[in-house]
């Protein structure tokens, strides 16, 4: 089987503290390294229907790229359906295009113009482009007992530096809104903290509430977002060290390479022992094909100290893998397993180097049958065994172990090695700005 494994993107989620170290988390994004491109079908074969449900498997997979394709093959089908039009507005707001979301969701609402759904994304197109004006025309023209609505006013209002005004419809989201989702109930409680943390400081300037507000945009997926208000930051504090590494965050979340690697390397330039800026121009590096650097990065923030030794090790590995030095990555890999048996990931990408560049089938199932010891209730592991198994010629013990992993609800290898999973790791971003 030709490896599939997803490679992780970190993406930035924080707690900011004052006089003391607080502690950032951080969630996978599993589009570090996007599918290559495909090539696509000059013209449409299959029907209406069929493109869609491929669109929103691959959806639900969080594959935007390949959902997109098929969203947009199947507005092919059926030029006229808005359901389509928003589906491909959608992906491509997920898969970090904003110009090409904007333009499918305006089709979107000329197809169907009285949609709240599609109006709303249609704001979230306008923010992501930075046409806050556009946005705010549309959200104010809503009904804002709606609580979507509500909270993409709250959010436009931040943008406008109305921080008190942004406030109390957060607030109002939390404390009286019954009809309001559990996603941004918890969106808008995250941002109220914020509030509550800047109020501990008297003397705090308001900047630095505004810095952390760009922090939680980061944290609840509003990266494009961010990068207003770490602009006006940094046009008042250039020495700012947290708001050019929340701007390099936030850059290298929505794909913009050369803008991560200049907000990151000012974050450099202003501590050069941080940890958590090296480890993230490693991943800034290793995305734009840079190994080298990527390398370089890495190591430095291993140096420094940075936390999970896991963490570093995964890019370790990756990095090895990418310069096909796949002895030293199997080597990393089986490090990671013997310190942290629960990363099943780590498993995956075991068992796949020793199968697909290796040619070791006996430590791929010495592998597996590890995977199945610490994670017996897994689909995945069931599949990963079943994979050596073949590899070794055993097809009838690779069936077994098939349909156990089908009992699971993991019958196919492929897809389940789609899965990413979430950690966490603890990035510390301390200190409001110097007066």
């Amino acid at each position: 089987m030709k490896k599939s494994l997803i490679i992780l993107w970190i993406i930035i989620i924080v707690g900011a503290g004052f006089l003391f170290l607080n502690k950032f988390q951080t969630t996978i994004d599993p589009k570090l390294n996007p599918p290559q491109d495909i090539e696509e079908e000059e013209t449409p074969n299959k029907s209406f229907s069929e493109y869609l449900a491929a669109g929103d498997k691959y959806f639900a997979e969080a594959n935007y790229k390949l959902a997109a394709r098929n969203y947009r093959l199947a507005t092919q089908v059926s030029a006229t359906s808005s359901k389509a039009f928003l589906k491909l507005g959608q992906a491509y707001q997920k898969n970090h295009q904003p110009s090409e979301a904007l333009s499918a969701l305006t089709q979107a609402s000329t197809l169907n113009p009285n949609s709240l759904t599609i109006k709303l994304a249609l704001v979230q197109s306008n923010l992501d482009l930075n046409k806050i004006a556009e946005a705010k025309e549309l959200v104010w023209q809503l009904d804002r007992a709606n609580f979507h609505v509500k909270y993409y006013t709250g959010l436009i209002l931040v943008l406008y530096k109305e921080f008190d005004q942004a406030k109390e419809f957060f607030t109002d989201i939390v404390a009286t809104d019954s009809t309001a989702s559990e996603e941004i109930k918890k969106n808008s409680e995250q941002i109220l903290n914020r509030y509550e943390t800047f109020g501990y400081y008297s003397e705090a300037e308001k900047i630095f509430l505004q810095t952390m507000l760009a922090k939680t945009l980061t944290e609840i997926d509003q990266h494009y977002l961010a990068i207003p208000l770490l602009f006006d930051v940094i046009s008042q504090k250039n020495n700012y060290r947290d708001a050019w590494i929340v701007l390099g965050y936030a850059y290298l979340n929505t794909n913009q390479l050369p803008e991560a690697i200049d907000a990151l390397s000012q974050a450099e330039a202003l501590d050069a022992e941080k940890p958590e800026t090296l480890f993230f121009l490693g991943l800034a590096y290793q995305k734009s094909a840079k190994p080298d650097k990527a390398i370089y990065y890495i190591e430095k923030a291993a140096d420094a100290g940075f936390e999970p030794v896991d963490e570093i090790n995964l890019r370790r590995c990756e990095l090895y893998t990418d310069q096909k030095d796949y002895e030293k990555a199997a080597q990393k890999f089986e490090q990671i397993i013997s310190s942290n048996p629960d990363n099943l990931d780590a498993f995956v990408s075991l068992v796949s180097l020793y199968l697909d560049n290796l040619n070791q089938p006996e430590k791929a199932l010495t592998a597996a049958n590890k995977a199945i010891q610490y994670h017996n209730k897994d689909a995945i592991s069931y599949n990963l065994k079943a994979w050596a198994l073949t590899a070794l010629g055993r097809a009838d013990e690779a069936k077994k172990h098939l349909e156990k992993a089908t009992s699971l609800g993991g019958s196919d290898l492929n897809s389940a090695m789609i899965r990413a999973k979430i950690t966490q790791l603890n990035l510390q971003i301390t200190n409001p700005p110097i007066k």
